[in-house]
């Protein structure tokens, strides 16, 4: 377990080391604990699915540096996408996004689809930045299990799946990401979250 308070640069330079050499690890974001790997490394990511006993049709969130990053990854960012993010990047906020073809297939599952999100937390950001691209945002824990604020609670069993554990203290908790998708005509909330609004209706994020 590596121990890595706001100023410890070793400490983040230890987990993004350990994420360009393939390696899954638990690290802070704006909610709870997270359980990441590069997300371009098809091993690593296949590791995640692996670590969580998560169904493969299931697609996964991923983190980014910066709005600009997107462009990488997606068919296109439709403009209110592109109003969200502009709003309320760096935040919890995980935007739905048609993925490029070429993006790994076990990150869209069946929906061809991605979730991306810029953190708030400064571990999380800083890690992407060091990184220079996305890493896989699942909460750490087995799948139906609940989230976690301090990795001290993860079990014994599950930290022995992961190469390193980047602890910051206890995370904020509450609601985990509101959740919006705008691969459609009518922008969709498919979870609720801090941001006040309820699953299904059309985005009223602006008033």
């Amino acid at each position: 377990m590596v121990k890595s308070p706001k100023d410890d640069e070793r400490g983040l330079k230890k987990a993004s080391e350990c994420l360009l050499a393939g390696g899954v690890i638990v690290y802070p974001t704006e909610t709870y604990y997270g359980l990441g790997a590069l997300a371009l490394d098809e091993r690593a990511v296949a590791r995640v699915f692996e670590q969580k006993r998560r169904s493969v049709e299931k697609q996964l969130t991923v983190l980014i540096p910066d709005i600009e990053t997107l462009g990488q990854f997606v068919v296109e960012l439709p403009p209110l996408g592109k109003m969200l993010a502009e709003k309320f990047w760096p935040g919890p906020l995980t935007i739905i996004l048609r993925a490029n073809p070429d993006l790994l297939k076990p990150l869209k599952a069946v929906t061809e689809k991605v979730g991306f999100r810029v953190s708030s937390h400064p571990v999380a950001l800083e890690l992407t930045r060091l990184v220079n691209g996305p890493i896989t945002a699942t909460s750490a824990n087995i799948s139906g299990s609940p989230p976690v604020v301090d990795p001290r609670d993860l079990p014994g069993e599950f930290l022995k799946g992961v190469d390193l554990v980047l602890d910051s203290g206890k995370t904020p908790g509450g609601a985990a990401s509101t959740i919006v998708d705008v691969t459609g005509a009518v922008p969709v909330i498919l979870r609720e979250g801090p941001l006040g609004v309820k699953v299904g209706k059309v985005i009223k994020l602006f008033s």
